[in-house]
């Protein structure tokens, strides 16, 4: 037995006409009445996979297939949902979104079926009415706002996630639930998005009106120069405490020579000695105000800080010191005396303007005071130090075992020449020349560097050591002038002391000799000159003979100095 598929009304209805006709017809005509319909072998669902909103529509159209691929025009599919809850479909396969999620719509016909994924997607709104909207609050205020999405059809859409903000939030905020607080007189637009579709609301905040002013304390005192805010109260008319900040108040002086005061944030500052009285206002209503009485006096010292406070004082060099005065707010203090005060007037002296001059060495303290303030520092007097040491002359030349004298010249710091110091004098070969006090002894020839120092300064002398110069020669025996010897062979001699002497006539050591003869085959000479001794010597000895030896110092540079010394020489032969 064949099993026939599920037909719609229409293909029942369709069939019924046809076996009715088929009764009613000869045998012989059926074959001619008869219309067989071919069975889908699929279905084809397209789009077979699409998206629609909640509260929107999407079509899906089925196409039947018989077995060879064919299309079946007329064949009617039934459609459908796999959860209503998600979304519906009708007959005709109109797709309606109920609510977000996923859902599988399905086209059946002669047991064939054919599926299409649809994904339900929030509805987007067409608008978002945000409610109050205009609205004026008092600075303070909190109120709670809504906003409510909207489709076209004014329909309000829910499950959408909703950001407030503010145009200006130093205005009026918004929290992340719509809740308004109003901060400052002014207009902001509190707006609402969801899908990037905004809804928005006008705040106007506006000031709690002042009731009353009160200022506090009600008198005060201050220094010239000082300043101070007095303590503002703000109320409304019930009497209830308004908050200041960021309010508009009118501030004056009665005195503004006084006193004056900042008409913005109500500073109050001494001007000079004598009574204003400060006024608060409200800039609505100048009769709601506060006001205070305020003295202003002289300003008191009650520090006085010396600067500088260490270092030492020059011996009769002026250093200036200063005082700093300041009052019991630690602010500086101008136009006072000082009183300058040396408790050790034998050390130092103190002017007027506080330059304090160093007079004798020792420990001194100066004193700074005004009013009943006062201050001391300790300073030592000292000598200026030296700056420089000069040597006149810075060249100088003195004979072995005479003496010169070397001038020194101090000057300190300051360039004044100070003869009060003491300075060490110093040799680089003392074998060669001595120092003491300046005073030069040359001991051997050479060169030698005499320093002078003090204070850490220096200054040097080239000094040079010259040998004694020889002045004249003399003969130990004055005879021995005129010597003769008696000679019978060539080498006899004759010995004769001499003395070199210098012009103050000492004596001159270790000195050679510059020896001629007139007649060097007749005679001649030679000088030991650590014996002193020269020794006549003749040439000839077999006749008589007469020469004339001549004697002439040499100095150390090898030349001859002195007087010259002659000394007659005559050769006899021995009888």
């Amino acid at each position: 037995m064949r099993v026939m598929p599920n037909l719609s009304p229409l293909v029942v209805r369709r069939f019924a006409a046809l076996a009715l006709a088929a009764t009613l017809l000869p045998v012989t005509g059926c074959r001619d009445w008869i219309v067989r319909t071919r069975d889908a072998e699929s279905i084809s669902l397209a789009p077979n996979n699409l998206q629609v909103a909640v509260n929107s529509s999407v079509r899906v159209v089925g196409t039947a297939f018989d077995k060879n691929g064919n299309s079946i025009g007329d064949k009617n599919i039934r459609f459908s949902s796999s959860n209503n809850a998600i979304a519906t479909v009708t007959n005709d396969g109109l797709v309606i979104g109920v609510s977000p999620g996923q859902v599988t719509i399905a086209g059946e016909a002669d047991g064939a079926r054919g599926e299409a994924a649809v994904t339900v997607v929030p509805e987007v709104p067409d608008n978002i009415l945000v409610t109050p909207s205009p609205i004026t609050l008092r600075r303070g205020n909190v109120r709670q706002f809504s906003a409510v999405p909207r489709n076209s059809a004014g329909t309000p859409i829910t499950g959408l996630s909703l950001e407030w903000r503010s145009s200006n939030s130093a205005i009026a905020s918004v929290s992340s639930t719509g809740q308004v607080t109003a901060l400052a007189v002014g207009t902001a637009v509190i707006s609402a998005t969801a899908n990037q579709i905004t809804g928005s609301a006008t705040v106007t905040v506006t000031e709690v009106p002042i009731g009353s002013i009160s200022l506090a304390p009600a008198t005060r005192s201050i220094q010239i120069n000082e300043e101070f805010v007095p303590e503002l109260t703000l109320r409304d008319t019930a009497g209830n405490v308004l908050p200041s900040l960021g309010r508009t108040i009118n501030w004056t002086s009665s005195s503004t020579i006084t006193a004056s005061v900042n008409s913005t944030n109500g500073v109050v500052r001494g001007l000079r000695v004598g009574t204003t009285r400060i006024t608060a206002a409200s800039p609505d209503n100048p009769a709601i105000n506060g006001s205070m009485d305020v003295t202003v006096t002289e300003r008191q010292v009650k520090t006085v800080v010396i600067t500088p406070r260490t270092g030492f004082l020059r011996l009769g060099v002026p250093r200036q010191l200063s005082a700093q005065l300041l009052d019991s707010l630690n602010q500086t203090v101008t136009g006072r005396v000082v009183t300058w005060t040396p408790l050790n007037p034998t050390v130092a002296t103190v002017s007027a303007n506080g330059s304090v001059t160093g007079i004798s060495l020792g420990t001194v303290r100066i004193t700074a005071q005004v009013d009943a303030a006062i201050d001391t520092v300790q300073f030592t007097v000292t000598r200026i130090p030296v700056g420089s040491v000069e040597l006149a002359p810075t060249q100088a030349s003195v004979i072995q075992g005479k003496t010169t004298t070397l001038l020194v010249t101090v000057e300190d710091s300051i360039g004044t020449e100070v003869t009060d110091r003491a300075v060490t004098w110093l040799t680089s070969n003392p074998s060669v020349a001595t120092v003491a006090n300046g005073v030069v002894t040359a001991v051997s020839p050479g060169t030698v560097t005499i320093t002078a120092s003090s204070e850490g300064r220096s200054g040097t002398a080239s000094v040079t050591v010259l040998q004694v110069p020889v002045d004249s020669i003399a003969l130990a025996t004055p005879n021995d002038s005129a010597v003769n010897i008696n000679a019978v062979a060539p080498g006899n001699t004759k010995q004769v002391q001499l003395e070199l002497l210098d012009a103050d006539r000492a004596t001159v050591l270790n000195r050679n000799l510059l020896i001629t003869s007139t007649s060097p085959s007749v005679a001649n000479a030679t000088w030991n000159q650590n014996t002193r001794i020269l020794t006549i010597t003749a040439t000839t000895g077999t006749g008589t003979g007469e020469t004339i030896i001549r004697l002439r110092a040499l100095g150390a540079n090898g030349l001859p100095e002195g007087k010259q010394t002659s000394i007659r020489v005559s050769v006899t032969a021995t009888p």
